[in-house]
């Protein structure tokens, strides 16, 4: 993740006032939780505006994914499940932006 960060392929934002704005400009949101919370307002935030949204596969966070439709489940604590779904999400929306360019 560190040198995804360092070659500005992800961009960790922390807190931020302005979330609208942050998650207008992101191609996908990223919230890896472990714990077992409720429905986090950011993911329905992003739901709202149609990002895809890659969380894990745990209470609250999954009632929001459709897994491999709105976006990807990943295991709780597993760096290489975030980092596979992150891939994947990387190339679905290449396929997705590909498919509209050729309708």
């Amino acid at each position: 993740m560190e040198a995804w960060q360092n070659q500005e392929i992800i961009n960790y934002l922390g807190f931020t006032d302005h979330v609208e704005n942050e998650l207008k400009l992101s191609d996908c949101i990223v919230l890896p939780s472990y714990y077992r919370e409720g429905v986090p307002k950011s993911l329905l935030e992003a739901a709202a505006i149609g990002r895809p949204i890659i969380t894990t596969d745990n209470v609250g966070c999954k009632e929001v994914v459709d897994d491999g439709v709105n976006g990807f489940l990943c295991e709780p604590r597993s760096m290489t499940s975030l980092m596979y779904n992150l891939e994947n999400s990387f190339y679905y929306r290449l396929l997705k932006r590909k498919n509209e360019r050729e309708k």
